[in-house]
């Protein structure tokens, strides 16, 4: 079904984050599924920021609507971007670098209030344990537990620790000893603890991967220079691609 679509860039989301969640759950009071089909959210956790995009069906949208928004736009400083009124093509890649830059996407009809607080949560970790920004990639990943042997993959990386696609969750605070390989061949072993666990039911009302995330607690052999070799290219790749999304926002007024 067509419709009329617009986003908004949350920048420096975390003091404000209890008052986008009173937004999102306004804004889907307001008006009716009819109306508003779809509300997705984005987070991206190194540059602390959100975005929010706005589906509006054509057929029962109106201009006026834009007027109740103005006061969330205020309050929230929030970056505003008609997609209808750009290019096809620029519209268009604007989207994919939403969907292909951003750490997590919430679609369809998922919880706001849990939606935001998991965003919250990644965003307290990743600052209580790491400095460096955590990127998308997918590694083979080997994991023991105290009764089976488990070959998963990776959703993303850091120097600090990986997020792992699992059905098999242990339990928070568990040490377990994994191996992964890097796309160059080389192999790391390393000792990791489990300190996020994302369940079936969460993951499936949220659109997000189930499984869990580990930091590492200590390298075996040279894994640590490995992965820093490893981790440095791909920081450049992204430092790159960072620069290209965020480029696309310097046309828009504060």
């Amino acid at each position: 079904m067509p419709y009329y679509g617009f986003a908004y860039i949350v920048a420096q989301a975390a003091p404000v984050f209890p008052r986008i969640k009173e937004f999102l759950n306004a804004a889907r009071a307001k008006f009716s599924p009819e109306e508003l089909s779809e509300i997705q959210l984005y987070s991206w956790i190194e540059i602390k920021s959100l975005g929010i995009l706005f589906r509006f069906n054509f057929q029962d949208y109106r201009a006026g609507y834009l007027q109740w928004f103005s006061v969330w736009e205020k309050e929230l400083h929030l970056r505003y971007i008609e997609l209808e009124k750009l290019g096809e093509k620029e519209r268009t890649d604007i989207l994919d670098k939403f969907s292909r830059t951003s750490d997590m996407k919430f679609t369809g009809a998922y919880d706001f209030d849990l939606a935001v607080s998991i965003i919250e949560a990644k965003l307290k970790t990743a600052e209580d344990l790491r400095k460096e920004p955590r990127l998308g990639t997918r590694l083979k990943v080997v994991f023991n537990t105290e009764d089976s042997f488990y070959k998963e993959y990776s959703t993303n990386l850091s120097f600090g620790g990986m997020f792992i696609r699992s059905k098999k969750k242990p339990p928070l605070g568990t040490r377990l000893e994994i191996s992964f390989g890097l796309p160059d061949k080389e192999e790391i072993t390393a000792v990791a603890e489990v300190i996020h666990v994302v369940d079936a039911e969460k993951s499936e009302g949220l659109n997000c991967e189930e499984g869990f995330g580990v930091r590492f607690v200590e390298f075996l052999d040279d894994g640590k220079k490995k992965l820093k070799d490893y981790y440095d290219k791909l920081t450049k790749i992204r430092e790159k691609d960072d620069k290209q999304f965020l480029d696309l926002f310097k046309s828009i007024k504060e």
